[in-house]
Formats: structure tokens, C-alpha cells, sequence
């Protein structure tokens, strides 16, 4: 027997046959260790809040191939609608957990490796007139306010998706990614 609340926290999905529980090892999602390389190409997400968001970011990413996530600030990877919407993948990505974002934009400087900051922002480049060259980490940012302003600040460059403003002022992060790297993927 579970008490009512440990029930509560467990549960993920309610069905008519019952109650449905995604039960998983509590396996350290966070690879610390991974190798920065300018011969790979990253993701980092900054501040994502949304479960439901940052796990379709983390299928996006495993789809089109980029598999080293980088995460700072954001939501917990063990939520049950992140694990739903990755649809496994977190289990495929190797994530690492930025704690220290000075320390990290430091280290990734040393290793020249380019900062690519995605924002909607007049002066960004268009996606289609991208340099696409191996090592770059490629920036996500918060569902209201983007990429923070730390970040856009040390950003090599700005990428953006070129949208009819007249009907879409913006795209949701998780379309937004979607976008974004399945056409990088196609050019790397």
C-alpha cells in the first residue's frame, strides 16, 4: 500500500481501466562529463519552464540527431509530462546541467566554440542565411521572455525563423526547435 499523496505524485496518466504509472529507474539524467568539441554541434536550453515543452525539445533534438543537451535553470527532468512528451528520448540525450553559466561561458570560450542565441529580434540572421559549421551550441530560451539576456549578449551570432508578423508575432519554443533543427540537420 501507497498513501494517497506518494499515489498522487506517481500517477501520470488516468484511463478508464485504472490508473496508469510510468515507473522507471531514477537514472541520473545529468552527464556532467561529456566532452565539449568543436567537432559537434549542441543544444542549450535556458530557462525552458514548460514540462510538456522541454520534453518535445528533447524528442525534437534526438530526432534530428543532436543528442548533447545542455540544460540550465530550467524544469525537472524527472516531471512525468516531460518524460511523456520526450517520448523516451531523455533516456537517449546525454544532458548535461549547466550550474554555473559564467563558468560555462568561459570554458566553452577557451574551446571556441560558437554561441548561437535564437530570437525573433529584428537584426537576427535569417535561418536560411545561417553559417551551418561544426561547433556551435544552439540556444533556446524561456517561453515568455527568450533567450536571457546574459546569454544573448555573449552569442556569436542570432538566428531567427523568418514569420508572417502580420498574422504570428512568434512561434511556441518547442515548434520553434523543431524547425530550427530540422534544418540545420540537413545541412550538417
Amino acid at each position: 500500500m501507497i498513501s494517497d499523496q506518494l499515489n498522487d505524485q506517481l500517477k501520470a496518466i488516468n484511463t478508464q481501466a485504472g490508473d496508469c504509472y510510468f515507473y522507471y529507474l531514477l537514472k541520473d539524467l545529468n552527464h556532467p562529463t561529456f566532452d565539449l568539441s568543436d567537432q559537434h554541434n549542441y543544444l542549450f536550453l535556458d530557462h525552458i519552464q514548460d514540462p510538456s515543452n522541454l520534453g518535445t525539445i528533447l524528442r525534437n533534438a534526438a530526432a534530428f540527431d543532436l543528442t548533447k543537451v545542455l540544460i540550465h535553470d530550467s524544469v525537472n527532468l524527472y516531471n512525468p509530462k516531460l518524460i511523456r512528451a520526450s517520448a523516451g528520448a531523455i533516456f537517449s540525450n546525454q544532458i548535461s546541467l549547466i550550474k554555473n553559466l559564467d563558468q560555462f561561458l568561459n570554458a566553452i570560450k577557451k574551446k571556441g566554440l560558437r554561441l548561437v542565441a535564437t530570437a525573433n529580434h529584428e537584426d537576427a540572421t535569417p535561418l536560411d542565411q545561417f553559417d551551418h559549421q561544426l561547433g556551435n551550441i544552439i540556444i533556446f530560451g524561456n517561453e515568455a521572455n527568450g533567450v536571457s539576456e546574459q546569454l544573448l549578449n555573449q552569442a556569436d551570432q542570432t538566428i531567427k525563423i523568418v514569420i508572417n508578423n502580420q498574422y504570428a508575432e512568434s512561434l511556441n519554443v518547442a515548434t520553434s526547435s523543431g524547425i530550427i533543427l530540422y534544418e540545420l540537420n540537413k545541412l550538417w
